[in-house]
């Protein structure tokens, strides 16, 4: 009996959230300026799979976020002291952009499948 390993390629596919973060600008710029002697297939497969891993840490990255964000919000949740006020709010605006960075990542992925 013949028996056959094929692995199959993994598709990478750019998530949009990627263009609000800074360091994914970085990321090419670096990319780009190491590997000018590459052809473009091996260049964009190198610069593809540095970006999934990126992309896996920075979603791990903004779920930590989203939880110190809301472990804020219940820890000053009903003082009226100025400073915590405004540090509730610095937690709950940044809370709220992690999550429209969620739901772009989501709405891209639901278009894909």
């Amino acid at each position: 009996m013949l028996s056959c390993s094929c692995a199959q390629a993994r598709r990478f596919c750019f998530e949009n959230v990627w263009i609000r973060e800074p360091s994914c600008r970085d990321f090419l710029i670096d990319f780009c300026s190491n590997s000018f002697d590459l052809d473009i297939v091996s260049g964009l497969t190198g610069y593809g799979d540095i970006l999934s891993a990126w992309g896996k840490d920075l979603h791990h990255l903004h779920k930590l976020e989203l939880d110190g964000c809301q472990a804020t919000m219940v820890a000053l949740c009903g003082y009226h002291v100025p400073t915590d006020i405004d540090a509730f709010l610095v937690a709950k605006n940044h809370f709220h952009e992690l999550l429209s960075l969620r739901e772009l990542y989501w709405k891209q992925r639901a278009k894909e499948f």
